[in-house]
């Protein structure tokens, strides 16, 4: 069951929602208490699975959420926040250990690459990920040969990454995505991986996912 909460609509009246297992907060800006407050006195806290936080971002927030909520495996929440997130101590142990499935999109308000700071702050905080999907793009041919290398080689446990790239760096084909990863010594004999939209003149990214 999915629940699309604005978080600037706080619930008085006491009902619950057990069988919600995917939550979305949308609003203008109160404290992590209050949506708290809000929240377990309308769902299960204990059923969250999937949290999407692209349209309201908050670490404290986050911190409380996987505290309350130890089955939430997957979150999206936009690139923008990954700073400032590293920097809540706590949240580390929380986000290491329980996020399997990351989705970093671009904060609905600006447009934001996906660069090799991001990817050092998601390292930091997201070493057990299993699947990553990256919404924003990786806008330099230099990033996306560093920022690749290194996700394959620091995620142990990713079995699946999708990224998006611009239209512009039409260099980066199949074959240059092979001969990258053997260079970085990454074996490629299990990798399965398809390029979307890549020999389409279009003014728009294209996507590359990679099946570990």
């Amino acid at each position: 069951m999915f629940m699309f909460v604005c978080v600037f609509l706080e619930d008085n009246s006491g009902v619950r929602y057990p069988n919600v297992s995917r939550l979305m907060l949308q609003g203008k800006i109160i404290t992590p208490r209050s949506i708290m407050t809000c929240l377990t006195k309308t769902i299960k806290l204990l059923n969250l699975k999937h949290l999407d936080l692209s349209f309201y971002c908050s670490g404290l927030l986050l911190l409380e959420l996987l505290k309350q909520s130890p089955n939430i495996h997957t979150i999206e929440i936009p690139s923008a926040f990954l700073k400032e997130l590293k920097n809540i101590k706590q949240l580390r142990s929380y986000t290491n250990n329980q996020i399997k499935k990351l989705i970093l999109d671009y904060h609905h308000h600006f447009y934001h690459s996906f660069t090799r700071e991001k990817m050092n702050d998601l390292l930091y905080l997201f070493s057990n990920i299993e699947s990553l999907n990256l919404e924003c793009s990786i806008n330099t041919l230099y990033d996306f040969n560093v920022i690749v290398s290194r996700l394959l080689k620091d995620l142990k446990q990713l079995t699946y990454l999708s990224l998006k790239i611009p239209y512009n760096l039409t260099k980066i084909t199949k074959d240059y995505c092979i001969q990258l990863l053997r260079k970085n010594l990454i074996d490629t004999n299990k990798i399965q991986m398809i390029i979307i939209d890549s020999h389409v003149p279009s003014k728009i990214d294209y996507r590359i996912i990679l099946w570990l």
